[in-house]
């Protein structure tokens, strides 16, 4: 994993956890220092034959560990849709500091 960027207190992964039918993904999150309060935020978005389907889930965290992982998503999902992952970390002005965005497209 590349190294946190100077000026950014964390970076963020998300980890996605694929089974034959759930997806489960969930924020990694590796940090400079400890000690800090952040509120995560990881939303889930399925695009599909039988239309969109969005959850999302949040959470306030102090940071304990240089590594960790938070939040947990789980949805059904079937070869053919694509999933949209978007998470963001927010200091304790609700100032964005970190996010990150990716796409799983649909495996056939």
């Amino acid at each position: 994993m590349p190294a946190v960027p100077q000026g950014e207190p964390c970076t963020l992964h998300i980890l996605n956890q694929p089974s034959a039918d759930l997806h489960q993904f969930q924020l990694e999150l590796e940090c400079q220092d400890t000690g800090s309060i952040f509120t995560y935020r990881i939303e889930v978005e399925k695009l599909g034959k039988s239309g969109t389907s969005k959850t999302s889930q949040s959470g306030r965290i102090t940071i304990d560990s240089k590594r960790l992982v938070v939040g947990n998503v789980k949805i059904n999902v079937t070869p053919t849709d694509t999933v949209r992952v978007n998470a963001s970390l927010s200091n304790s002005e609700n100032v964005v500091v970190s996010q990150v965005n990716r796409e799983y497209p649909p495996t056939r």
